[in-house]
């Protein structure tokens, strides 16, 4: 009996050492991430006084395991420079637990052959990542695609052109995707229809044109849609937000509004807080009611 609670009391020790602080290999690959890969130490330097990295800002951890599962870089502002200034996506790989990943505004303009975003699908369960403000391109994140755990993905304020990020996309079980703000001259693609799962879709702050899909009101479990600053064409009467009852957001300002618009038509969106509705066209009307 005694034997057996000296073991139960030694597990138990040891699981509060285990699991309230960070693991080696863990700890090692943030240390390569900071020191060798980014010129991140100039202003950050997590070793000071704490090897746990679970305690440093920039990191979370799941308290009962010790494994990293949140990595946030926002604070940093500075540039992955390996190589020439491509980015070694695979210096992630040995955080295997990684849910939640933030590298925004890193300055990142491409990745090493070999080394690029794809290399993530071995991530099995990176759910959110933000690679907005960088300056990535339509090649570099044409491998997003085949990361199948993603659910939240922030692309704004980089440099893409065209939507095939969307058809390529479309099969995956994304919650909300953001490519606002880029340079993307394209018709919004069918292919987006298909994101039934999505509860915020941003695509304002790009050239999109033509008019909208009709199968756009595909998307009923849209909380947020903002399309604005695009030079789509709307015109009103329309059908293609009748089936998005849960929205909560929808913006279609700075756009080709067209026809005679009554607000009483929104008025079953019991949950619509915000409705923005600014025209680039003069034969636009709003009116409060129906005749």
């Amino acid at each position: 009996m005694r034997n057996s609670c000296s073991w139960s009391l030694f597990l138990l020790c040891l699981c509060f050492v285990i699991c309230d602080s960070c693991l080696h290999k863990e700890r090692r690959a943030l240390l390569h991430i900071v020191g060798n890969e980014c010129n991140c130490v100039a202003w950050y330097n997590p070793v000071d006084g704490e090897n746990n990295c679970c305690q440093w800002e920039w990191v979370t951890c799941n308290p009962s395991t010790g494994h990293v599962t949140a990595l946030n870089f926002d604070g940093f502002r500075g540039e992955f420079v390996d190589n020439g200034d491509l980015f070694n996506a695979s210096m992630f790989l040995p955080l295997q637990e990684l849910q939640s990943l933030s590298l925004r505004n890193l300055g990142i303009r491409g990745c090493i052959p070999g080394a690029g975003f794809e290399v993530w699908s071995k991530l099995h369960k990176l759910e959110i990542l933000d690679l907005s403000e960088n300056q990535l391109n339509d090649s570099t994140i044409s491998s997003l695609d085949r990361l199948l755990s993603l659910q939240s993905l922030f692309l704004s304020k980089n440099f893409i052109t065209n939507a095939q990020i969307i058809k390529g996309l479309s099969k995956r079980k994304l919650n909300v995707l953001d490519l606002s703000w880029n340079v993307i001259v394209d018709d919004i693609p069918r292919a987006a229809c298909k994101m039934t799962r999505l509860q915020e879709l941003h695509l304002d702050g790009n050239f999109f044109f033509g008019k909208l899909p009709p199968c756009i009101r595909n998307l009923t479990s849209l909380r947020v849609l903002d399309l604005s600053y695009n030079l789509l064409k709307v015109r009103f009467p329309t059908s293609n937000f009748a089936n998005m009852s849960s929205l909560l957001h929808l913006s279609l300002s700075h756009n080709q509004l067209e026809g005679m618009l009554y607000l009483n038509s929104f008025s079953r969106y019991t949950r619509l807080k915000y409705l923005g509705l600014s025209s680039n066209s003069t034969n636009f009307q709003v009116q409060t009611e129906s005749p």
